[in-house]
């Protein structure tokens, strides 16, 4: 072979190479895409599965104060959502002798990703003092790397931004977009199973 073959064949071998080294890549990105997708999606599940959990459980009691279900769009010390729900998460025999807890969803900043929010739960007992055990007073982290939070309620004509009253919403919708899937933002719509109930005794004249 001529000096001239043997460049040309190294030429060639190394462009085959290169080649195969930037589908390599390809591939080993697209797994990476899909296994931070399938994290997300497990993600969404197990907060979907929280929250349905607990507001299919969501009552009304006697009491209107705090009202049956209270909501806003915020961040920080104030829940975005709270409401009575039947549903405890506590392990048995550590849950109100009533069976009632008040749910409550809470968003933080993200420690060190202050432009990202990270998504708690807290369970207490109902009425206030009926337990003293500390695993419902903790709170629970749910989700982090969320990077917008919107939450809405139905009042029967339209979505509403806010809720105080002591009357569930007829269903509510949360809109979520996570850290890396910014373009494709998640829906989830709740409505309660249990009929309100207790609002108001009926008394004989």
């Amino acid at each position: 072979m001529t000096l001239v073959e043997v460049m040309a064949a190294l030429v060639i071998f190394t462009l085959v190479m290169l080649t195969l080294m930037g589908a390599l890549r390809v591939m080993a990105q697209g797994v990476t895409d899909m296994r931070a997708r399938m994290d997300r999606t497990r993600l969404l599940y197990g907060v979907e599965r929280v929250m349905r959990r607990d507001f299919n459980g969501a009552l009304v009691t006697r009491e209107k104060e705090p009202p049956a279900c209270v909501g806003r769009n915020t961040q920080g010390e104030s829940p975005v959502w709270e409401f009575f729900s039947t549903n405890s998460f506590a392990p048995e025999g550590k849950r109100p002798a009533v069976g009632v807890t008040r749910v409550e969803y809470y968003l933080k900043p993200t420690e060190g990703a202050q432009s990202e929010l990270t998504l708690y739960r807290r369970e207490t007992p109902w009425p206030a003092g009926s337990s003293d055990d500390p695993v419902m007073k903790d709170p629970e982290r749910l989700a982090a790397g969320i990077k917008e939070f919107r939450i809405s309620f139905h009042n029967g004509r339209e979505w509403a931004t806010a809720w105080r009253q002591n009357r569930l919403p007829n269903a509510v919708r949360l809109e979520l977009v996570l850290k890396g899937d910014e373009t494709a933002p998640q829906v989830m719509v709740f409505a309660p199973t249990v009929t309100p109930a207790g609002v108001e005794e009926t008394k004989g004249k």
